[in-house]
């Protein structure tokens, strides 16, 4: 997608990750339901918007009719995706950690993980792939056959654009680990967004992806040197880096942000 520098660090751990994603709906009943914490007190909210992209190996395309729902908060109502991909999701509690669900027939979930502060934001862009592409895309990881009773992880080190204000770059020479450590990986891409079982950290693209990981609370920590890390849009806070949780057929989004 040629967005903005994160939303192409998005379409980077995406299409390197699998994309597997979330469950259906919202209020999911698949473990790790109720995800986040917070809202439904009556007090102040914003509103979230982005555009839902069809990944490919040939590029991406703004995708209609992707239901984006906030698990465990029936009190917010669910969006779908337009023609152009946009969609809006209004009501939601200033200070609470939500947890976004993405589904549309025929391509794999995604889920990605929120707190909420006092502005709107208006670029939460996501994206899904096939279930055709996921399958092959898995492979391209190093993660063997895909299994449906495990998860998928994909995250993304970024640092402030010194030459943008306010934009980001993938962040070179970062290690990255999970906690509960599970499944194959990290497995670090290339500067031309290649997972490369060869690599030891980072490139300039930034991306790390896991498959095969087990189901339930999860946590990336990021070693930079010099540097301090944090959740950034994509993941709650966590010590060193985001958290989030992993779910069976599902790929996770963790970002975070290092200065």
């Amino acid at each position: 997608m040629l967005l903005r520098s994160l939303d192409c660090a998005l379409v980077r751990v995406a299409l390197l990750s699998v994309l597997a994603a979330t469950t259906s709906g919202c209020g999911s009943d698949d473990e790790g339901g109720g995800g986040g914490t917070g809202g439904g007190g009556g007090g102040a909210t914003v509103e979230y918007s982005g555009v839902m992209f069809e990944l490919a190996i040939s590029g991406s395309t703004p995708l209609e009719g992707v239901m984006l729902c906030v698990d465990g908060h029936k009190e917010i109502t669910c969006a779908t995706s337009a023609s152009d991909g946009k969609y809006t999701l209004a009501g939601l509690p200033v200070g609470a950690e939500l947890e976004l669900r993405a589904t549309k027939d025929g391509f794999v979930d995604s889920a990605t993980f929120m707190t909420i502060g006092a502005d709107p934001v208006a670029d939460y862009n996501g994206s899904m792939v096939t279930d055709a592409t996921a399958g092959l895309l898995y492979a391209a990881a190093g993660a063997g056959t895909y299994d449906v009773t495990k998860a998928s992880l994909a995250v993304s080190v970024l640092m402030p654009d010194p030459a943008a204000a306010g934009k980001t770059l993938g962040l070179e020479g970062a290690t990255v680990t999970i906690t509960p450590a599970s499944g194959v990986g990290p497995v670090y891409t290339t500067e031309k967004n290649v997972p490369d079982q060869t690599l030891t950290a980072t490139t300039k693209g930034g991306g790390a992806v896991w498959g095969g990981v087990t189901p339930g609370a999860v946590s990336m920590e990021v070693t930079a040197p010099g540097k301090t890390c944090s959740a950034y849009k994509y993941g709650w806070a966590s010590a060193s880096g985001a958290k989030g949780k992993a779910y069976a057929d599902t790929s996770s989004f963790l970002f975070a942000l290092c200065e």
